[in-house]
């Protein structure tokens, strides 16, 4: 399918859902319209982790460019050093009319990559 989503299989199901341990959407908080330290925190801990369901994980930070001083700062430490099968993606935050139905470029999709 090109290297995109299909919307039929069980990752999909998991993605659309908000369930797939290996997919984390990174967006402001309620009401804020940055990204916050505690939310580049937990990314961190996201990336440092072993993917569950498949062999990657991908993390879409949505949008990048709305994160405080110290949230881009903390992002910038884990780059430095990054986790093995881990992809950070800026992107947008899905609208409510198409979560889980937008097509993502997967890892072995992307320009360049084995």
């Amino acid at each position: 399918m090109d290297g995109l989503n299909c919307g039929h299989c069980h990752a999909c199901d998991l993605s659309g859902s908000g369930n797939n341990g290996d997919l984390l959407w990174l967006a402001p908080e309620g009401k804020s319209r940055v990204i916050k330290i505690d939310a580049v925190r937990a990314l961190v801990d996201f990336t440092n982790r072993t993917a569950g369901f498949g062999l990657r994980k991908v993390a879409v930070l949505c949008p990048a460019e709305n994160m405080n001083a110290s949230a881009a700062n903390a992002l910038l430490k884990s780059l430095e050093e990054p986790s093995a099968e881990t992809y950070l993606i800026p992107g947008e935050p899905p609208s409510p009319r198409a979560a889980g139905h937008r097509p993502l470029p997967l890892p072995d999709a992307a320009p360049g990559r084995p």
